[in-house]
């Protein structure tokens, strides 16, 4: 399948979850336990990405918009860019290798695209509460609520507490 690159438009959400208290049971809560084990963390990070991703489509379609496709090459990089703000220390649109978010895309041989954008977030909330503090802030809501985008990867990055 051929894509038109004025057509392709990449949207890539990048998220740094601390669970204070330790592991939890997907995006909406913790549980006692005192550290997260990695395959437990990976398996929460992604049914936490799913959770962001089908949350943000509902909040696009209500809006009237069309819903974006998950892009595996663009979610693989959303998690490299979770990995990395976890490298740095703070949540920051420039790598730990100092170029922009969307060098990565590159580095990924990402389809070529017109358009981009990066939301970041670190946060200890819901996969709701994440996309309410995006919906709430304009640069992130325009992101969102875009008609330009098409195609969205989420990243997402647990730390354990």
């Amino acid at each position: 399948m051929r894509i038109n690159v004025s057509v392709y438009t990449l949207l890539m959400f990048t998220i740094f979850i601390v669970i204070v208290g330790g592991c939890g049971g997907g995006g909406s809560g913790g549980s006692s336990n005192s550290s997260c084990p990695e395959e437990e963390s990976d398996e929460i990070a992604i049914a936490f990405a799913q959770e962001i991703f089908e949350l943000t489509n509902a909040a696009r379609m209500k809006a009237g918009l069309l819903p974006l496709s998950n892009d595996e090459k663009l979610t693989l990089a959303a998690f490299t860019r979770a990995e990395e703000i976890t490298i740095i220390g703070y949540f920051s649109h420039t790598r730990p290798n100092g170029k922009s978010w969307d060098s990565v895309l590159e580095e990924l041989d990402v389809v070529p695209r017109s358009f981009g954008g990066e939301n970041i977030a670190v946060s200890s909330g819901t996969a709701e509460a994440i996309l309410n503090m995006w919906l709430n802030s304009p640069g992130h809501h325009a992101n969102i609520m875009s008609d330009m985008y098409s195609h969205v990867g989420v990243g997402v990055k647990i730390k354990g507490g």
